[in-house]
């Protein structure tokens, strides 16, 4: 029963608190402005931007991963062309050639 008591202070006095913060504001969003009703009857308006904020972190987190990504794909391509190519087979005519010229410097 104690806690119980204790639990509806706090809840009380942060309540209290919280409303004397919040004192003359309208709007759901700490992050957000209120702006004074453009005509009678008319809710306030709000610019959020907070939610801009978190938008604008979101597309850069978002584009910085795909940046490293296509960074990391160019560089595996980079290191696969920088292999050197095996020097070709010789052809079955390049090599009966060299066994004329192998033949004929053995004649002399």
């Amino acid at each position: 029963d104690s806690l119980r008591v204790s639990r509806r202070s706090t809840t009380a006095a942060s309540m209290g608190a919280s409303c004397a913060a919040t004192k003359g504001r309208r709007g759901p969003s700490p992050l957000g402005s209120p702006l004074p009703p453009g005509r009678a009857g008319a809710s306030a308006v709000t610019l959020n931007y907070g939610t801009f904020i978190n938008t604008v972190l979101d597309f850069i987190i978002v584009a910085f991963a795909i940046f490293m990504v296509i960074k990391a794909m160019n560089a595996a391509k980079k290191k696969e062309e920088a292999k050197p190519a095996a020097p070709p087979k010789p052809s079955n005519e390049e090599v009966l050639l060299g066994e004329i010229r192998d033949a004929l410097k053995a004649g002399r």
